[in-house]
């Protein structure tokens, strides 16, 4: 983390952006973060050493523009608590002095518990100390959650401490028992938490499988529309060929229909032909008879072509067609 925090802190100074609020805010915070991951592992000697740094980083941001209302003011009790504290466990207790009389000069906050009371415990001023964590869990009851566990850690156990170096041994075991009683709260609350989100998620995976089977069911149902679709489609062209087909059917009828009619009044005036023709046999000459004979076997062949080939079910048959196929008539 602190070599992660140096590169960044590396980057953002290399900008030259002296002036920009929001480069100089990430600097000091990240030389403050450096600083307190010292503290929390009790390397005291190397977060004091970097308390030029840090002071250097609040001079620039105090001359930055555009600068939000009480951020300085915030920064420098932040700082002087970072100081007070590596002092005071560092055993620096001169300079953990001019520190706390700096602060104490400060205007009182709520947080000036946490800031004061680690100072005030070790120099056994146990009634200035008592005085602090009082007027902050006021604060704190009257506006804020006290089901924390800042709450427990810079309120409750300063106070606690603060009432066991004075002597008041039971005060502090009522401050104990409130610090049990919480903490039972917080991790029942956190249980509770958990479970509203496990809830929270099994309801979202309930509503996702709804959501997917409704999916489901309507990608079924266009699959079956569209089958219906598909065969309502065959099923028209299907009816449209079948009528065509019967429409090609009823002209072919219509034109055998024609062409045998044709070939009867052909028929039938041959005969008549032929009939009147009987009482002058003798008359003709033989080669007239002979080529009424040869007339009449055409004309009973191109009956019996026509009949067995079926011809009178072609539309396009006629009496051309005939000559064509008998040109001897």
């Amino acid at each position: 983390a602190i070599g992660g925090i140096d590169r960044s802190i590396a980057v953002l100074e290399s900008l030259g952006s002296d002036k920009d609020f929001g480069v100089q805010n990430l600097i000091l915070f990240g030389k403050l973060k450096k600083a307190n991951i010292y503290m929390d592992k009790e390397q005291y000697d190397k977060a004091i050493a970097t308390f030029g740094n840090i002071q250097e980083a609040f001079d620039k941001l105090k001359s930055a523009d555009n600068l939000p209302e009480g951020v300085v003011m915030k920064y420098q009790l932040d700082i002087q608590s970072l100081f007070l504290w590596c002092y005071t466990y560092n055993g620096m207790m001169k300079e953990a002095q001019q520190i706390y009389e700096a602060l104490a000069k400060m205007p009182l906050d709520p947080f000036m518990a946490k800031r004061l009371a680690p100072y005030l415990i070790k120099t056994r001023q146990y009634d200035k100390a008592l005085y602090n964590i009082q007027q902050a869990k006021q604060f704190f009851v009257s506006g804020r959650d006290t089901i924390t566990q800042y709450y427990i850690d810079n309120i409750l156990m300063y106070e606690k401490q603060t009432l066991m170096g004075m002597g008041h041994y039971k005060d502090a075991i009522h401050v104990a028992d409130r610090i049990a009683a919480i903490t039972d709260s917080i991790v029942n609350r956190e249980k509770q938490q958990e479970v509203q989100e496990l809830a929270v998620i099994y309801d979202t995976a309930d509503k996702e499988m709804q959501i997917a089977q409704q999916a489901e069911r309507l990608r079924s149902g266009l699959t079956i529309l569209t089958l219906a679709l598909l065969l309502l489609m065959i099923a028209v062209i299907v009816i449209s060929v079948i009528v065509r087909y019967n429409r090609i059917i009823k002209i072919k009828n219509r034109a055998a229909v024609a062409t045998i009619d044709e070939l009867m009044a052909a028929r039938e005036k041959l005969e008549l032909t032929t009939s009147q023709t009987e009482t002058s046999e003798e008359e003709k000459p033989e080669t007239t008879a002979q080529e009424e004979e040869t007339t009449l076997s055409a004309v009973e062949r191109l009956k019996e072509h026509i009949e067995a080939k079926q011809m009178y079910l072609d539309p396009l048959f006629d009496r051309n067609k005939a000559v064509e196929t008998f040109p001897e008539l």
